[in-house]
């Protein structure tokens, strides 16, 4: 027989039963998906076909791609140095002359400047000085003037604003102009130097030489059209060139879905019906920022009246399906071959997951059922490590101990010790558990906010395959109720309800055991008889609820005037008994004297009466050589001669000689 107390999950009766269940469900799950195979082959191929599909469609996408990064490079390479023109004709110095004089002179020499620049950079048709009222100051290569963009756009910016219109064909007062010309027009407002506006630029960038330069190089064919589009999906230049300049012909209308998709997109690529498009879009004026940003100069740029937030010029490639888009036949015996192998894979490998999925799902319900079970049992349940060190405690030892499980984490549970148990009571628990086998008590504990409870607990060792223990498991009960309830009863029993003094059967219980300790030790104890004088007169006086109190008042007298040693009872209706330990007689008289004076001196009130009261002590020797109940009737001998004497005093064998 093995003697390893290693116990393994799979040995218990209960998981046994549960291995079972688990398997039908998992056998009833794999027959739905070896009903689903031929469905799983017909997906397989399609897969195949689909990415195969894919993967030579990307190759043409990428390769597309990069063809409209380099015609999106040829259209806009000149709009970064356009905004170093604007900052140049700004600083102008005749430019600042001119505001300055505003004479003829000035105007001329301002002139022949800008003609000087025209001539040199000569991507612009036109270039416009307009004065702060938006009066045409100068206009160089004199044309009619342009009325689609709103010059109040210029004449409201601020100081570093730019001002760009979109790529678009140029116009002679509306209609558009023929031949069609692609236009760029930039313009910036002119300051002084306290920073008033004087005027304002504006160029017109003739994008005609960059449009002829793109169609060169990217002439359409039969199966690939090229298109160049503006912002609001108008042709600038249309496929085959058969769409440009024509305002009735719009790419948004022609292909409204794929105009959505690059409305919110800046690089598009999709597969119609119609073919394979690719669209690159890019922005002059983001390309005009980005060239100022790398240059330091730092500006904003105003875009015309009503136009989207970002106002971009599109680029668009069309390949026709007829350049071999089909989705083509691939069900090659080598490739049906491998989807059998690869079915049949499926098929193994899925009946192996499926029993282990279904195992483990199994496995966790039980464990998190277990968890659920640990954490919520109304007892308080820890583990700890082989050194003791806490490593888990649930929410009923949290709520016990007061301390959270962060708290309690690798702590030794002696953080709750009270002081009760003794060392030896610690040692024999422990040499108990790392022997292997189990302990249960009772202990005293102290949560952390300093308070006492008591629990039974029961300690386990757990042990590994090695037969080693690894940790330690606690299961304590809180027996605090049950303790208190004990204590109770105890107290009930032995205590008498009216005075809280021990009562009579008490009272001989522990006379029995100071008795015998005296006979032992050779010691010797007075006894006193107490009795309070003219009690019925007091009752009849004030009534039994005054007498009551007169009682209650005249033990708490006794108790003050003990030691913790000495024993003091009620026996009857107002008699009491005192025994002083290790007492001779005559500081026994003392005692009784001090206490017979202190109750005739200190009257108390109740209900706003003052009450006053004696009491008569017989007061007596114990003799080791006789009973108890020879000192008791010899004190009781002697209080009722102190009664018959006068009350309010003491009689005893001491005073009479």
């Amino acid at each position: 027989m093995d003697n390893n107390p290693y116990l393994h999950f799979s040995e218990n009766y209960f998981f046994k039963k549960m291995i079972p269940q688990v398997n039908k469900r998992a056998d009833r799950v794999f027959i739905k998906s070896f009903f689903a195979q031929f469905l799983l082959f017909i997906l397989i191929v399609l897969i195949a076909l689909y990415f195969n599909h894919k993967a030579r469609n990307k190759v043409m996408l990428e390769e597309e791609m990069e063809r409209l990064q380099s015609a999106q490079f040829i259209l806009s390479e000149d709009f970064g140095a356009i905004g170093d023109d604007l900052i140049l004709l700004e600083n102008e110095e005749k430019v600042k002359t001119y505001f300055m004089e505003k004479n003829s002179e000035s105007l001329q020499q301002l002139e022949s400047s800008l003609l000087f620049f025209s001539k040199i950079r000569r991507v612009y048709s036109q270039i416009y000085f307009f004065d702060e009222k938006g009066n045409e100051i100068i206009r160089i290569y004199k044309d009619n003037m342009p009325e689609r963009y709103s010059f109040m756009n210029i004449n409201q910016m601020q100081k570093g604003e730019l001002y760009i219109s979109p790529l678009d064909l140029s116009r002679k007062n509306g209609p558009l102009s023929s031949p069609s010309q692609p236009i760029v027009r930039f313009g910036m407002a002119v300051f002084s130097s306290d920073g008033k506006r004087q005027g304002m630029i504006l160029l017109d960038y003739n994008a005609k030489y960059k449009v002829e330069k793109f169609n060169h190089h990217f002439a359409s064919t039969e199966t690939v059209n090229y298109a160049i589009i503006r912002f609001d999906g108008k042709y600038i230049s249309g496929f085959d060139g058969l769409k440009t300049g024509n305002e009735n012909l719009s790419f948004a209308d022609d292909f409204p879905d794929l105009w959505s998709l690059m409305e919110e997109k800046e690089y598009v690529q999709v597969e119609k019906e119609e073919g394979l498009f690719t669209v690159s879009s890019f922005s002059p004026e983001k390309e005009m920022r980005d060239y100022l940003s790398k240059n330091n100069k730092i500006i904003s740029v105003l875009r015309p009246e009503g136009s989207p937030d970002e106002i971009r010029t599109s680029i668009v490639s069309w390949i026709k399906r007829d350049r071999g888009f089909q989705i083509l036949s691939y069900l090659t015996p080598s490739f049906l071959l491998f989807c059998l192998i690869f079915q049949l894979l499926s098929f193994i490998t899925m009946w192996i997951l499926i029993h282990r999925g279904m195992m483990r799902k199994g496995f966790g319900v039980w464990m998190e059922s277990f968890f659920q079970g640990l954490e919520k049992n109304p007892a308080s349940i820890v583990f700890t490590d082989e050194k003791g060190n806490i490593q888990y405690a649930n929410m009923k030892f949290q709520e016990l101990s007061g301390y959270s499980s962060e708290e309690v984490y690798q702590q030794n549970p002696k953080i709750l010790k009270s002081g009760k148990m003794t060392a030896e009571g610690y040692q024999t628990l422990w040499d108990t558990i790392s022997s292997g086998n189990n302990w249960s008590g009772e202990f005293h504990n102290k949560n952390k906010e300093g308070n006492f409870y008591w629990v039974y607990a029961s300690i386990s060792p757990i042990f590994n395959k090695k037969g080693q223990i690894i940790r330690y498991l606690g299961i304590q009960e809180d027996i605090s109720y049950r303790k208190e309830l004990i204590r109770q009863l105890e107290e009930k029993s032995s205590t008498d309800s009216l005075s809280g003094l021990i009562n009579r059967r008490t009272f001989f219980e522990k006379m029995d055991i100071e008795v015998e300790r005296s006979r032992r030790r050779g010691y010797v104890f007075v006894l006193m008889m107490i009795d309070v004088d003219f009690f019925k007169k007091v009752n009849d006086t004030y009534g039994h609820q005054i007498g009551d109190k007169v009682l209650i008042n005249l033990s708490d007298n006794l108790r003050a005037s003990l030691r913790s040693a000495d024993i003091c009872a009620r026996i009857g209706g107002e008699e009491f008994i005192i025994v002083l330990p290790e007492t001779r007689l005559d500081h026994g008289v003392k005692s009784a004297e001090r206490l017979r004076k202190y109750i005739e001196e200190h009257p108390f009130a109740v209900d706003e009466k003052v009450i006053s009261y004696t009491v008569s002590i017989g007061v007596t020797l114990w003799n080791k050589d006789e009973k108890l109940e020879s000192t008791i009737n010899r004190a009781d001998e002697y209080l009722y001669r102190a009664k018959k004497e006068g009350r309010n005093r003491i009689v005893s064998e001491e005073i009479e000689n």
